[in-house]
């Protein structure tokens, strides 16, 4: 968390995408990270989850809808860049690997909007001028040839994370 507030804090990163493979916490993280930003960026953190698109034609009106910002085709664009001028704002883009072919617009949207940082989940990087790729690993496990004892396993963050999410689904 400290090294993406870090930087998040570095003028010359505009976009940052943790990038990982599916389960590895990259939304969990990037909450955070927004939580903790919430007093640097005046215009506020917005939270765009993109998990329900498979059209990347979708996800500037996805994000105009967050921002509440209203318009059509090319003139939303247009809208989206005007209100959001002279803002300072965070954006984070959740699960941005189902909408790959977007990234262009997101550059394009930085380039426009120079008060804005993108923070981007994504299984891949976007593969843009300037982005900053975050990769997480997976968490740690026990070896399974000297498993512990039950009550030592709560040291592993990979069986903190499966329990809280089993007794999420059924308590």
């Amino acid at each position: 968390m400290t090294a993406l507030c870090g930087a998040l804090q570095d003028d010359a990163v505009r976009l940052l995408t943790l990038t990982g493979p599916g389960g590895v916490g990259k939304t969990r993280l990037a909450l955070e990270v927004a939580a903790g930003a919430l007093g640097q960026y005046p215009d506020g953190v917005y939270f765009v989850d993109l998990s329900v698109l498979d059209d990347p034609t979708l996800v500037l009106s996805a994000i105009s809808t967050v921002l509440g910002v209203r318009g059509v085709g090319s003139e939303l664009v247009d809208r989206l860049t005007s209100v959001l001028s002279g803002q300072h704002l965070l954006l984070v883009l959740d699960n941005f690997e189902r909408v790959l072919d977007a990234s262009q617009v997101i550059s394009d949207l930085l380039i426009k909007v120079p008060g804005m940082k993108v923070l981007v989940t994504s299984r891949t990087p976007l593969h843009v001028y300037g982005e900053r790729e975050y990769p997480l690993s997976p968490l740690p496990v026990p070896d399974p040839a000297h498993f512990p004892q039950a009550e030592e396993t709560n040291q592993f963050d990979a069986i903190r994370l499966f329990i809280e999410r089993a007794q999420a689904v059924k308590p």
